[in-house]
């Protein structure tokens, strides 16, 4: 089971878990088929993401980004994390990967600057 952002997801891909509305009701259950049917409702409740069978934790697709792309991005996260303590191992973890996301988004086309 792996993760992929919607953009990324094709029809015909099964879902690993069940897909929740902000409100725990579920949309679609685990097991099922992805369908364009499916691709629209997840875009009209802002899905963002679908767990997906079959993928490893990291998605053989996602290219590596580049040290210095990720440099980049390092002061906008350290905005966001301005109030927390960086020498806890959680909040590290945290601050690494939103390093990765706003790289990822930006690399992407979904970020639009801090």
């Amino acid at each position: 089971m792996g993760y992929l952002r919607l953009d990324q997801v094709k029809e015909g891909m099964e879902l690993a878990a069940d897909v929740t509305d902000r409100n725990g009701q579920v949309l679609v259950r685990s097991g099922a088929s992805i369908t364009s049917r499916e691709l629209r409702l997840f875009r009209m409740w802002g899905i963002e993401e679908l767990s997906i069978s079959g993928l490893d934790e990291q998605t053989e697709d996602a290219p590596a980004l580049d040290p210095a792309v990720l440099a980049e991005y390092e002061p906008t996260a350290r905005e966001i994390y301005t109030h927390a303590s960086l020498d806890h191992p959680v909040m590290q973890q945290l601050f690494t990967m939103t390093i990765q996301r706003l790289a990822e988004q930006a690399h992407h086309g979904a970020f639009h600057g801090a």
